[in-house]
C-alpha cells in the first residue's frame, strides 16, 4: 500500500458543465460594461457573452446596442479572457484582459467579432467505434474556449474565430477514456501541426485504466470531501503534455463517506510519471508523484491531515500590543511545494492562522511602521496546535532606492522588485524530523517570505523590514543584492537598466545572389546569459521575416534550409535591434576511428557533435544544436550541415556501453563548405576501461 501526504492544488470547473462557478463570498465583485461590434463597427445584438478565468466563468447577452455589463470576481477578471459569440451571424471575438489594467465600469471594452472558422472533428473511441456524446474543446492561449459534443456518429464541429484558432484540441468521454492533440506549441514556436489544415481532425481515447484512491487521517479513518486533480500528463508523439489544471472538472474525483474516490477513464500513456493534487478546504492539501510504470493496480491511500491552529502575539520590547498589523508565514517541506499564509492581528496584538503541518516555518510581520525578527525553525505537526509564539516589534528598516534606464538615467517606472526574506533551512535546525513526500527527491526544506513593490513614476521603491537575511531581486539585468539587516535604519540600492527589458527584435532570412527572403524556415534563439528566459523557437512568415520580443542580452541564432543544405549561426548583440541571417552551404564531416590500443577500426561506435553556446564574458557554456551518427564496419562516420566558421566539439562514445568514451577527437571548424575528411583518427578507450 503507498502512501502520500501533503502539498500544492487548485480545483476548477469544467467550463461546459451548466452550473456556473461561484467567486468565494469574500472576493469583491467589481462590474465591467462593454460592447460588441462587428468588423464595420456596426452593434451587434443579442450576442452571448462569457468571461473565462480559469476556475469561474461569468455570462452575459448584449442589448440592442450590442452593450453589455456584468459583475465579476475582482481577483478573477485580472486573469480573464472574454468571448463573444454572436451565433446568428456565426461571428465571434476575443478580448484578452491585462492584468495590470483590467476594465471598469467606467472604461468600457469593445469586442470586434470576425467570421466563425468551422473545423469538423472525429471522435472514436479506444477501439475505434464511433464516441457518442464525447465533449470536445479547444485551448486558445491556455483557456478552454471553445467547446461542442459529438453526435450520433461521433461527429463534431467546432467553432473559432477565423484569426485566433486553437492551439490545443481535447476529447473526453466521462469515465471512458480522452485524447489530445498539440496544434500550436507553448514551448515550441516553431511547431505547427501538419495535420491541422487537413479536416476532418482526428481524436481518438486513449486505453484508459481507473485509478483508485482511499483518503484517511492520521488515525486511519476515512476522510470524505477530498478532491483529487491530475496535472501534467504526457502523450507519446506530442511535443508538449496536457495539463489538467486548464480543463476544468476532467478526472477530479471526491472522496465518499469511506474515503474511496475512482478516477475513471484515465488515459494508461505512462511514458513518463505524472503527479496529482488532493485538495480540501478543511484539511491540508496535498501531492502524489506517481513514477513511470509504477503499477496503479492497488488503491493509493492518501494521508491527509487538519490544518494545525497557530497562535501567538505581537509585542513592543516594552510589551504593549501591536494591534493591525499583517503577520506572515512561510513554509517549506522536503518536497516541492510551499505554503504562504497570512494574519491581521487584533486590538490585543493576537493572531491565528491555520497551517499546514509537516512543514518548517518562519515567521514576521509585514507592515510600514512596525517589523520583527523572523521566528523561524518551527516545525508544525499534525494534531499539535502551537499557542504562544511571540514576535517583538521595533521600528523597521527602510529599503530603499531608484532605479534609472540608458545614458540620460530617465526614471524606469513599473519596474517590479521582490525582497525575499529567508529563513532557517531544515538542515540549519535540529531535529526537524518532518514528513518525506512519496516518490519526490528529498530536498532541503528553505521557508521564504517575499515582499514586491513596483517602482513609481520616479523609478522609486521602498521597503520596510525587520532584521534578518534577505535577496533584493528584479529584472534580469539588476544584479542580485544578498545582505544582511540589523539596526541600520535604512538601506540604498540603485539600479540601472542600459535597455528597456522587452523590446522587438525584427529579422530577415535569406539566401542565393542575389539574396531573397527564405520563408517557413525555423529560427532557433539562445540567450548568451545565465538567468535568461527559455530558448526560443520561431518560424519566419511568407516574407521570409521574424520578430521576437527580446530580453537584453545577447543572442545566438541558428538557421537551417529545409533540406540542410544551407545554414547560418548569427550572434546576436545585446544592442541589436535588427538582423539579417544569410544561409549558405554547410559542410560535412567525415572520418574513421581507430583504436589506439588494438588499431582496429571501431563500429558501432556513437560520434556527437555540438556547437558551444558561450556566456558573455565567461567561459561557461551551454551545448547547443548538437547531432550524432554511429560509425559503419570500418569504424567510418559522417556530421552532414555544419555551418562553416563555426566551432564545433566533437565526442564519441559506446552505443550500447554509455559509459565507455574515448579520447582523441579534435575540436574542429570547417573553414569552407563540401566534403571534410579527417582521415583515421586515433582514440583512446577510457583509462578505466582499458
Amino acid at each position: 500500500m503507498r502512501i502520500a501526504a501533503a502539498c500544492l492544488c487548485v480545483f476548477l470547473f469544467w467550463p461546459g458543465s451548466q452550473v456556473t462557478a461561484q467567486s468565494p463570498a469574500d472576493e469583491k465583485l467589481v462590474t465591467i460594461a462593454g460592447r460588441v461590434i462587428d468588423e464595420n463597427g456596426d452593434a451587434v445584438p443579442d450576442a452571448a457573452v462569457t468571461i473565462h478565468s480559469y476556475d469561474d466563468f461569468v455570462h452575459a447577452t448584449t442589448d440592442q446596442e450590442g452593450q453589455f455589463r456584468c459583475e465579476v470576481g475582482e481577483r478573477k477578471l485580472r486573469i480573464a479572457r472574454i468571448l463573444a459569440d454572436d451565433q446568428q451571424g456565426d461571428r465571434q471575438g476575443i478580448f484578452t484582459v491585462a492584468y495590470r489594467d483590467p476594465p471598469t465600469a467606467d472604461l468600457p471594452i469593445t469586442i470586434t467579432v470576425e467570421p466563425s472558422q468551422h473545423l469538423p472533428l472525429e471522435v472514436t473511441d479506444a477501439d475505434g467505434a464511433p464516441a457518442v456524446g464525447a465533449k470536445v474543446g479547444g485551448l486558445w492561449r491556455s483557456y478552454p474556449l471553445f467547446h461542442a459534443t459529438t453526435d450520433d456518429t461521433g461527429k463534431a464541429t467546432l467553432r473559432y474565430p477565423k484569426n485566433s484558432p486553437p492551439d490545443l484540441l481535447y476529447a473526453f468521454q466521462d469515465g471512458i477514456g480522452f485524447d489530445y492533440r498539440t496544434v500550436h506549441s507553448r514551448r515550441d514556436g516553431a511547431y505547427r501541426a501538419p495535420w491541422f489544415d487537413k479536416p476532418p481532425i482526428q481524436l481518438q481515447l486513449a486505453e484508459a485504466k481507473t485509478v483508485r484512491f482511499h483518503v484517511v487521517d492520521s488515525d486511519d479513518m476515512p476522510v470524505s470531501g477530498i478532491r483529487m486533480q491530475p496535472w501534467m500528463l504526457a502523450k507519446p508523439g506530442e511535443p508538449d503534455p496536457f495539463n489538467f489544471n486548464l480543463m476544468p472538472g476532467v478526472f477530479f474525483p471526491t472522496s465518499d463517506a469511506d474515503g474511496m474516490a475512482e478516477m475513471r477513464g484515465f488515459p494508461t500513456w505512462r511514458e513518463t510519471g505524472f503527479t496529482f493534487f488532493i485538495y480540501s478546504q478543511e484539511n491540508s492539501r496535498g501531492r502524489y508523484d506517481i513514477r513511470r510504470g509504477e503499477s496503479l493496480d492497488d488503491p493509493i491511500q492518501l494521508v491527509v491531515d487538519n490544518r494545525v491552529p497557530v497562535r501567538g502575539q505581537v509585542l513592543t520590547a516594552d510589551g504593549d500590543a501591536v494591534p493591525h498589523v499583517e503577520v506572515a508565514a512561510g513554509g517549506d517541506s522536503h518536497g516541492f511545494d510551499g505554503e504562504f499564509e497570512t494574519a491581521t492581528t487584533d486590538a490585543a496584538g493576537h493572531f491565528e492562522m491555520q497551517l499546514r503541518p509537516h512543514l518548517l516555518y518562519g515567521f514576521t510581520v509585514r507592515d510600514n511602521h512596525w517589523a520583527t525578527p523572523m521566528v523561524d525553525g518551527i516545525v508544525v505537526r499534525p494534531k499539535q496546535p502551537i499557542d504562544d509564539l511571540k514576535l517583538i516589534a521595533r521600528k523597521p528598516t527602510r529599503i530603499f532606492g531608484k532605479i534609472v534606464q540608458g545614458e540620460d538615467q530617465l526614471p524606469a517606472a513599473d519596474q517590479r522588485l521582490v525582497l525575499q526574506q529567508n529563513a532557517r533551512r531544515s538542515d540549519q535546525v535540529s531535529n526537524t524530523n518532518m514528513h518525506h513526500p512519496l516518490n519526490q527527491v528529498k530536498r532541503v526544506a528553505h521557508p521564504v517570505i517575499q515582499r514586491s513593490a513596483t517602482t513609481d513614476a520616479e523609478g522609486r521603491y521602498e521597503f520596510f523590514v525587520g532584521p534578518g537575511d534577505y535577496l533584493l531581486h528584479g529584472s534580469s539585468q539588476l544584479k542580485r543584492e544578498s545582505f544582511t539587516v540589523s539596526d541600520q535604519p535604512e538601506i540604498k540600492f540603485n539600479f540601472t537598466l542600459d535597455f528597456p527589458e522587452e523590446r522587438p527584435l525584427n529579422g530577415k532570412v535569406v539566401a542565393g545572389q542575389p539574396p531573397k527572403p527564405v520563408a517557413d524556415v525555423v529560427v532557433e534563439l539562445k540567450y548568451r546569459a545565465s538567468g535568461t528566459p527559455f530558448n526560443t523557437r520561431l518560424r519566419t512568415d511568407d516574407r521570409g521575416q521574424f520578430t521576437l520580443q527580446r530580453k537584453p542580452h545577447g543572442i545566438d541564432c541558428y538557421v537551417t534550409s529545409k533540406d540542410g543544405q544551407l545554414a547560418a549561426i548569427e550572434s546576436i548583440a545585446d544592442t541589436d535591434d535588427t538582423v539579417t541571417i544569410e544561409l549558405k552551404p554547410t559542410a560535412t564531416l567525415t572520418g574513421t576511428l581507430i583504436n589506439s590500443i588494438t588499431e582496429k577500426p571501431m563500429a558501432g561506435v556513437k560520434v556527437s557533435r555540438y556547437r558551444p553556446v558561450y556566456r558573455d564574458g565567461s567561459q561557461l557554456f551551454t551545448p547547443a544544436w548538437g547531432d550524432s551518427t554511429t560509425t559503419d564496419d570500418h569504424g567510418k562516420f559522417t556530421l552532414p550541415d555544419l555551418v562553416v566558421g563555426q566551432k564545433y566539439f566533437l565526442s564519441c562514445h559506446d552505443d550500447e556501453e554509455e559509459e565507455v568514451r574515448y579520447r582523441g577527437l579534435p575540436n574542429y571548424i570547417p573553414v569552407e563548405p563540401g566534403p571534410h575528411d579527417l582521415g583515421e583518427i586515433q582514440v583512446t578507450p577510457s583509462r578505466r576501461y582499458q
